[in-house]
Protein backbone atom coordinates (compact mmCIF):
# COMPACT_ATOMS: atom_id res chain seq x y z
CA UNK A 1 0.00 0.00 0.00
CA UNK A 2 2.92 2.54 0.69
CA UNK A 3 4.09 1.82 -2.45
CA UNK A 4 0.82 2.47 -4.22
CA UNK A 5 0.70 5.73 -2.51
CA UNK A 6 3.90 6.66 -2.99
CA UNK A 7 3.35 6.29 -6.71
CA UNK A 8 0.19 8.32 -6.69
CA UNK A 9 1.85 10.93 -4.80
CA UNK A 10 4.53 11.44 -7.42
CA UNK A 11 1.94 11.41 -10.49
CA UNK A 12 0.19 13.60 -8.67
CA UNK A 13 3.23 15.93 -7.88
CA UNK A 14 4.31 15.74 -12.05
CA UNK A 15 0.99 16.31 -12.99
CA UNK A 16 1.17 19.71 -10.50
CA UNK A 17 4.24 20.85 -11.85
CA UNK A 18 3.07 20.30 -15.57
CA UNK A 19 0.24 22.60 -15.48
CA UNK A 20 2.53 25.20 -13.66
CA UNK A 21 4.82 25.19 -16.62
CA UNK A 22 1.37 25.67 -18.75
CA UNK A 23 0.04 28.57 -16.61
CA UNK A 24 3.64 30.35 -16.88
CA UNK A 25 3.61 29.76 -20.61
CA UNK A 26 -0.08 31.13 -20.56
CA UNK A 27 0.91 34.34 -18.33
CA UNK A 28 3.45 34.88 -20.55
CA UNK A 29 1.10 34.74 -23.71
CA UNK A 30 -1.61 36.69 -22.13
CA UNK A 31 1.21 39.70 -21.38
CA UNK A 32 2.16 39.43 -24.65
CA UNK A 33 -1.12 39.84 -26.02
CA UNK A 34 -1.86 42.68 -23.75
CA UNK A 35 0.98 44.07 -24.69
CA UNK A 36 -0.59 44.65 -28.27
CA UNK A 37 -3.62 45.48 -26.96
CA UNK A 38 -2.35 48.80 -25.14
CA UNK A 39 -0.49 49.42 -28.80
CA UNK A 40 -3.78 49.55 -30.85
CA UNK A 41 -5.71 51.16 -27.92
CA UNK A 42 -3.23 54.31 -28.40
CA UNK A 43 -3.74 54.44 -32.37
CA UNK A 44 -7.55 54.23 -31.69
CA UNK A 45 -7.13 56.97 -29.07
CA UNK A 46 -4.43 59.19 -31.37
CA UNK A 47 -7.14 58.49 -34.04
CA UNK A 48 -9.92 59.82 -32.26
CA UNK A 49 -7.93 62.88 -30.87
CA UNK A 50 -7.45 63.84 -34.48
CA UNK A 51 -10.85 63.82 -35.37
CA UNK A 52 -11.51 65.95 -32.24
CA UNK A 53 -9.08 68.68 -33.91
CA UNK A 54 -9.95 68.05 -37.49
CA UNK A 55 -13.69 68.58 -36.57
CA UNK A 56 -12.49 71.56 -34.51
CA UNK A 57 -10.91 73.12 -37.20
CA UNK A 58 -13.65 72.66 -39.90
CA UNK A 59 -16.01 74.85 -37.15
CA UNK A 60 -13.54 77.54 -37.26
CA UNK A 61 -13.26 77.33 -40.97
CA UNK A 62 -17.21 77.35 -41.25
CA UNK A 63 -17.19 80.19 -38.70
CA UNK A 64 -14.56 82.29 -40.58
CA UNK A 65 -16.40 81.49 -43.93
CA UNK A 66 -19.42 83.09 -42.33
CA UNK A 67 -18.17 86.03 -40.20
CA UNK A 68 -15.84 86.98 -43.08
CA UNK A 69 -18.21 86.52 -45.88
CA UNK A 70 -15.43 84.30 -47.60
CA UNK A 71 -16.65 82.62 -51.06
CA UNK A 72 -13.25 80.93 -51.50
CA UNK A 73 -13.48 79.23 -48.29
CA UNK A 74 -17.40 78.29 -48.49
CA UNK A 75 -16.37 76.59 -51.94
CA UNK A 76 -13.45 75.22 -50.53
CA UNK A 77 -15.64 73.75 -47.20
CA UNK A 78 -18.32 72.86 -49.98
CA UNK A 79 -15.93 71.03 -52.30
CA UNK A 80 -15.26 68.29 -49.75
CA UNK A 81 -18.86 68.01 -48.36
CA UNK A 82 -18.75 70.26 -45.67
CA UNK A 83 -22.41 72.22 -45.30
CA UNK A 84 -22.51 75.58 -43.86
CA UNK A 85 -25.53 76.79 -41.88
CA UNK A 86 -25.34 80.74 -42.02
CA UNK A 87 -27.81 80.91 -39.25
CA UNK A 88 -25.53 79.48 -36.74
CA UNK A 89 -22.15 80.43 -36.24
CA UNK A 90 -19.69 77.66 -36.42
CA UNK A 91 -22.34 75.22 -37.59
CA UNK A 92 -21.56 73.23 -40.23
Amino acid sequence: MKETHSIIALILGGLALLLTIVLVGVSIGNRSLERKIQAQQVVINNGQVSQQVGRAIINDAATLAVNANNAALRELLAKHGIQINQNQSGGK
